[in-house]
């Protein structure tokens, strides 16, 4: 029996489908870089990528520490505590075994200037459910005007 030979393409003028043309390593540049090149490349682009990791997240994602925002929501959960907000007090609210990281965020960026008393309450009202939370709003804005 004799075999088939699948039929030879027909090759395009101008070019080559050796993988050792000129054209070929032409197209592929980096490939007729030196490797000291390929390092100072990879360098390069592994730094960027680090660098847009660890700083391109930055920004109002989370909320500020130190002592003035802490001495403030101390303040807040020590004289506001028993008040609601939603469903919940706000004791529970910034208590270590509530999940809800929004009011501590939100309570956290008024104390540092972020946003302003109109913001925090539509930001408050607006995630939860509005109607009751008008004293607790209220205790919280006298906190601030105290410290």
């Amino acid at each position: 029996m004799m075999k088939k030979s699948m039929p030879m393409p027909m090759p395009i003028q101008g070019i080559s489908f050796a993988p050792r043309s000129r054209q070929f390593v032409q197209a592929f540049g980096i490939l007729t870089q030196s490797p000291m090149r390929w390092k100072q490349t990879g360098t390069a682009v592994l730094l960027t990528i680090v660098a847009c990791t660890l700083f391109g997240c930055g920004g109002g994602l989370v909320a500020p520490e130190g002592p003035q925002p802490n001495a403030f929501i101390n303040q807040v959960q020590s004289n506001c505590g028993r008040l609601s907000i939603g469903a919940q007090p706000i004791d529970y609210l910034l208590g270590d075994e509530s999940n809800d990281a929004y009011f501590l965020d939100q309570l956290s960026k008024l104390s540092a200037g972020q946003i302003n008393q109109a913001t925090f309450t539509n930001n408050i009202n607006s995630f939860y459910s509005a109607g009751a939370n008008d004293r607790a709003l209220s205790c919280i804005f006298d906190q601030r005007k105290g410290s």
